[in-house]
């Protein structure tokens, strides 16, 4: 190499650090749907730092863990609403069943 070669340095911004933690933060407090949006970001993040051989920083890295957290928290939420609603539907489609036969027993008596 002679000396008067550039050398190219990758360096990773961490700025959006405090974005990936605020996200995730609010993703596991307030609105869920932040989480994940704070989970892709922090992976993105990670992966740049992997490639220049840089730290996390800590913020990134709490923030990128509170998007695991606060993505499954959302699945966990999503899974039970679904749940709940097909057996609330289906007690409702009972009820009006029973509902019927009773009408129809009693004016065929």
């Amino acid at each position: 190499m002679s000396d008067n070669e550039l050398v190219e340095v990758k360096t990773v911004d961490h700025s959006q650090a405090t974005t990936i933690f605020v996200l995730g933060l609010l993703g596991v407090i307030m609105c869920q749907v932040l989480a994940p949006v704070a989970f892709f970001m922090g992976n993105k993040y990670k992966k740049q730092c992997d490639e220049c051989g840089e730290p996390m920083d800590g913020m990134g890295k709490a923030g990128w863990i509170l998007g695991i957290v606060g993505s499954v928290l959302l699945l966990l939420t999503l899974l039970f609403l679904i749940v709940y609603f097909l057996f609330v539907g289906a007690g409702c489609v009972l009820y009006i069943f029973v509902v019927i036969l009773a009408v129809f027993g009693a004016a065929l008596a």
